[in-house]
């Protein structure tokens, strides 16, 4: 008996976790979640500054960067891209499957002190970084 409670145990520890996953990705996009089967996703972001530049880095392994766009307009940047799947492999007997694919979208907001001059974008290793110039 002890083992049906241990496993009722498992499966509560394991939904609220990807419950808690579900809404932390929620809460991190800045666009609307999708109604429809293909759940959307939202790459990580980490957003510092240097006395010179403010720098957007994102982490898209599996990304081509020429399947990204970087806008900025209103003092935010712009990020769309998308991950295409692997089409050699086929979706048959799949025991799991947790690689997200399709269309992401982030919104970053910047400080006012930036130029709309050059900025640079790099992609290397699973992660496109972006450099905007701030205003001297």
């Amino acid at each position: 008996m002890s083992s049906s409670k241990e496993d009722l145990f498992t499966n509560f520890s394991v939904l609220s976790y990807e419950m808690n996953k579900l809404f932390t990705q929620l809460l991190k996009c800045k666009t609307p979640p999708r109604m429809s089967c293909q759940q959307a996703w939202c790459p990580p972001c980490d957003v510092y500054e240097t006395p010179r530049n403010i720098t957007v880095c994102l982490e898209v392994p599996g990304v081509s960067r020429k399947d990204v766009e970087v806008k900025f307009n209103n003092n935010a940047l712009h990020i769309r891209g998308k991950r295409r799947e692997n089409r050699a492999v086929v979706k048959t007997n799949y025991y799991q499957m947790e690689i997200h694919y399709g269309t992401f979208e982030r919104i970053v907001s910047l400080p006012t002190v930036q130029a709309i001059g050059k900025i640079r974008t790099a992609c290397a290793n699973g992660f496109i970084e972006i450099v905007v110039p701030k205003k001297k």
